[in-house]
């Protein structure tokens, strides 16, 4: 199933003017496929935005919640551990556990990010719940392509600080060895150190949802862009790009001039067997409607209320765009029920994650610019 222009209407590797400060003037973007560019630092402090989530809570009477007053205990605990005197310049926007993330938390996240000054910063750490993390990261990654500074990383944990196992430290280390790294990359980027003890890096557009048994984050494509071992950042050579953005270059260059909000939703549908389209309603809030498929690209094509055509006709009549996303992007031939969204009123999505597909079609089309 191959992507329609659309999909691919954003080329990543010009570059963005950006005329306020706190953006890249005339700078091309990271370089995501041509090692041995790292970036030049100047500044030594690291901007360090709390959020909440486990990283951020404590345990009590066996029940794990946030804290306030524990937010900031990762830094004291990964200064105690490694002896270091980073700098460090904290932020705590609002406590949530990641779970509860609405709209309303990517806006206030979003505002505080491009409100930092982040040319004064050698990177920035974003603590976050895990549950929640790989749909930030593939929206600040979807978004900010190309336009950032230095690297902002997110990271999360598998128990709270202090708490037995607890791999907080660990990731918050893991991210500032990336950043004091000669050979960091600007960008958007999340840090998970899996039941095998080993960091991973992940580009933020491409993080995959920890799975439910041992909380592992994996890379949609199935290599992480890179680990950090012993302090020092191995990039993989195996690592190709994966759900690059489709977000209009100029919404993309705003964000570092005016504040962004949401104006509407949009629906996530995964297909199963017996999936009926007749149990879904749009509402007036209903900007557009993404089908993931199954990995193949496909999608159910008989059945009254179960076939594809009967749902994205329906949108289509009540002016809903309809994407489909998930699939390779390019094969050498198709299945019979692929050729049945040709000529639907449709945009197809190849080569994204769930994660990004949902966060580049929200930001597409209901994201607002208020100048």
């Amino acid at each position: 199933m191959k992507a329609q222009t659309a999909a691919k209407s954003v080329d990543g590797t010009k570059p963005v003017k950006a005329e306020k400060e706190g953006s890249v003037q005339e700078t091309a973007p990271a370089p995501r496929t041509t090692p041995g560019h790292a970036r030049k630092k100047k500044s030594t402090k690291i901007l360090v935005i709390l959020t909440g989530g486990t990283i951020g809570s404590a345990v009590h009477d066996h029940i794990i919640d946030t804290d306030k007053t524990t937010s900031a205990a990762v830094i004291g605990a990964y200064k105690k551990e490694t002896g270091r005197n980073d700098e460090f310049e904290v932020i705590r926007p609002f406590t949530v556990l990641s779970e509860n993330f609405t709209l309303h938390e990517w806006e206030v996240l979003l505002k505080t990010l491009h409100t930092a000054d982040l040319k004064k910063y050698k990177g920035c750490i974003i603590t976050h719940g895990s549950d929640t993390m790989s749909y930030s990261a593939a929206l600040f990654g979807e978004l900010l392509y190309g336009l950032l500074p230095c690297p902002v990383v997110f990271i999360s944990a598998n128990a709270p600080v202090g708490e037995k196992n607890s791999n907080a430290v660990t990731n918050f280390r893991a991210a500032v060895d990336y950043i004091n790294s000669p050979e960091s990359f600007p960008g958007i980027f999340a840090v998970a150190t899996n039941d095998n003890k080993e960091s991973q890096l992940f580009k933020g557009e491409e993080l995959m949802e920890a799975d439910g048994v041992k909380g592992n984050f994996t890379a949609f494509g199935g290599e992480s862009f890179g680990t950090i071992r012993d302090g020092v950042f191995v990039r993989n050579p195996k690592h190709q790009d994966h759900c690059l953005p489709i977000i209009p270059d100029y919404m993309r260059a705003a964000f570092f001039e005016h504040d962004l909000t949401f104006d509407g939703e949009v629906m996530m549908i995964r297909p199963y067997v017996g999936l009926n389209y007749h149990n879904f309603a749009l509402t007036r809030s209903t900007k557009a409607v993404v089908i993931y498929t199954y990995h193949s690209g496909t999608f159910c094509t008989k059945g009254d209320g179960t076939a594809l055509q009967f749902f994205a006709r329906m949108c289509g009549k009540a002016g809903v765009p309809v994407y489909l996303a998930g699939g390779p992007d390019a094969k050498t031939a198709r299945y019979a029920s692929e050729t049945a969204a040709d000529g639907l009123p449709v945009t197809v999505l190849s080569d994204f994650s769930p994660e990004a597909a949902y966060a580049a079609v929200i930001l597409r089309e209901t994201a607002r610019i208020e100048y």
